[in-house]
């Protein structure tokens, strides 16, 4: 049985070897910058576990009136199972219980991401060339900013 809950200390190893394996994957496409990568705050931490064994995770942050996701995680065995859905869903429970108005990410184009958070309900608000971030082939790169109204 899938369940989400807040992350605690103990879940940081395990969740930060899931984050990295996954992200790990992504490097084939782009990875930010040395600058980039050292400006990024931890935030609050999501876990999604299947059998007491965390197989996903997402961090957030309340800016404003949204609940900002960042660094969304699924273990490669549990992607295309709803464990991203259900860590999405638990951020929207907790943007709606704070009064938030909306969720909002951003995510490069080139990972071929914006379709899963367009089924989920967000939009494209804006697409730019990533400053952030670069490519390991030196393509350009497109950063999406998405957003879900609550």
């Amino acid at each position: 049985m899938l369940t989400v809950r807040i992350a605690t200390e103990d879940d940081d190893a395990a969740a930060n070897l899931l984050a990295r394996r996954a992200f790990d994957e992504l490097r084939r496409v782009y990875k930010p910058t040395d600058s980039a990568a050292a400006a990024i705050s931890p935030g609050l931490r999501l876990v999604a576990e299947i059998d007491r064994r965390i197989v996903g995770t997402v961090r957030y942050e309340i800016e404003g009136q949204k609940l900002h996701l960042r660094e969304l995680a699924v273990a490669a065995g549990h992607r295309r199972t709803g464990v991203g859905r259900a860590l999405v869903e638990h951020c929207s429970g907790i943007a709606i219980s704070a009064g938030l108005r909306s969720l909002s990410l951003y995510t490069i184009k080139e990972t071929g991401n914006v379709a899963f958070f367009e089924r989920l309900g967000f939009r494209i608000v804006r697409e730019e060339q990533a400053s952030w971030a670069q490519s390991p082939l030196g393509a350009d790169l497109i950063e999406v900013y998405l957003e879900r109204c609550l």
